[in-house]
């Protein structure tokens, strides 16, 4: 188990209920990476409160308008056909509608989801009555597909639900007039300083946005009901500003944030420039993506805004799987097999040990002896073609043991096969053992 706690957990400031820590991450069936995330969150927010009061609840946002598919999930499987070989399969939970935001669809219905689930086939590794009973009634409780994911991560983790009740990214920006405003007022300065940020940043992979003459994109998108979301752009052909779609269609904005009205939310970095504002919270944990592409945030933030953000950390695990007697190894072992795999037939006398008053074996001994006795050429072919003979019969002699060697060339090569799926990282968490993410929680506050 590997886990970076990026600065060390005893270096985080005190959170209040004023400033607490913040975290977040998109609404899917999430792997113990992300899970580390709220481990270390709840574990410092317990350890501020006084003294029999349960601690500081920290702020999560739920990730709602991005696109992703919630209840995608890829698993591990042995296959059935080939014992020795493990496989990382991809399988759709429930139907989502492609490139729409999960804020921007309906919660999908729990009937569809438990027989997709009792469907897995039986050599996949998944706790399926977990998974079941996390979604269980989040149809009837949940009017969008981002609140169901978020109620089903709720009943997965615990950590998870120790924090404060849900914000959603989709609506951070009700009741933030002044932001907007300056948006729409000074949208050049904003982009063009966002887009310094993002060169200073390239390993952030943050795409600069667009600057035109009379447009100017912002970091926004317009989300709408069952539709992709779209960029969003200030107009400044006319004398005032209004925002607009790619292709220059008006956008309203609409407070009630229901099913089938048109929402602005903030895009990434937007996102946690509102999250990070030093007059609401302490600390920012990210994990290794995010704590990269913030570092965008905090110069464009601080330059366009004049605001210095809270301080970040960065946190995640590395937790495998273990798959029992599966072969997991290297090519330096499928290099040894096929070694011994060649050398055995040639070879069956010495790497058997078999006694030396056996005749084959004495007889392969005393032509070994003579080999070189003179340069007769007759003789010394002889003398190999009778090698080869001896040879022949040892390894029929021996054939199970020729057989073993050829299974272990295919055992080896397919944990070569099976060493990159066995090693990853991202399996969702109704995969891991309770033990296994017990030992987790046991790593992370025995760091701190």
């Amino acid at each position: 188990m590997r886990l970076r706690l990026d600065p060390p957990i005893d270096e985080w400031p005190v959170p209040t209920p004023q400033r607490p820590i913040w975290t977040g991450h998109q609404a899917f069936l999430w792997h113990p990476g992300i899970l580390t995330k709220y481990l270390a969150a709840e574990a410092v927010s317990r350890r501020a409160g006084s003294p029999g009061s349960p601690g500081v609840a920290f702020g999560n946002v739920v990730v709602d308008q991005d696109v992703y598919d919630p209840l995608s999930v890829t698993l591990p499987r042995r296959d059935s056909a080939q014992p020795d070989r493990l496989m990382a399969q991809r399988f759709s939970l429930g139907p989502v509608v492609q490139d729409v935001p999960p804020h921007m669809q309906p919660a999908v219905k729990v009937k569809v989801i438990n027989e997709r689930i009792t469907g897995l086939p039986a050599d996949v590794v998944i706790d399926r009555d977990r998974l079941i009973g996390a979604f269980r009634h989040t149809d009837r409780e949940s009017p969008f597909l981002a609140y169901q994911m978020d109620t089903v991560l709720r009943r997965l983790a615990p950590a998870y639900a120790a924090s404060a009740s849900s914000r959603f990214a989709s609506g951070l920006l009700r009741g933030e007039a002044e932001v907007m405003d300056r948006l729409l007022h000074d949208a050049t300065q904003c982009a063009r300083i966002y887009n310094k940020a993002v060169r200073a940043v390239p390993e952030a992979g943050m795409r600069p946005m667009s600057v035109e003459r009379d447009r100017v994109e912002v970091p926004l998108w317009k989300l709408g009901w069952m539709r992709p979301r779209e960029r969003v752009f200030v107009d400044l052909a006319d004398s005032t500003p209004i925002f607009v779609t790619e292709d220059g269609e008006p956008v309203a904005i609409d407070e009630k944030n229901a099913p089938g009205r048109v929402v602005l939310a903030p895009r990434a970095l937007l996102m946690t420039a509102m999250l990070r504002r030093p007059d609401r919270c302490g600390l920012f944990v990210h994990g290794t993506g995010g704590g990269n592409y913030d570092r965008v945030t905090e110069r464009w933030w601080a330059a366009w805004a004049g605001e210095v953000l809270a301080p970040m950390a960065v946190v995640t695990a590395d937790l495998h799987l273990t798959f029992g007697d599966l072969p997991v190894n290297g090519p330096e072992e499928l290099a040894r097999a096929k070694w011994y795999a060649h050398h055995l037939p040639h070879n069956v006398d010495r790497v058997l040990g078999l006694p030396a008053d056996d005749p084959d074996v004495r007889a392969k001994r005393e032509l070994l002896e003579h080999m070189d006795d003179d340069r007769d050429a007759g003789r010394r072919r002889s003398a190999f073609t009778a090698l080869h003979r001896i040879n022949k019969g040892l390894v029929k002699r021996h054939a199970d043991a020729l057989a073993e060697a050829g299974r272990a060339v295919d055992r080896a090569d397919a944990g070569v096969a099976n060493a990159a799926t066995a090693g990853r990282r991202d399996w969702p968490l109704a995969c891991y053992p309770a033990e296994a993410l017990a030992a987790l929680v046991s790593r992370l506050e025995a760091s701190g």
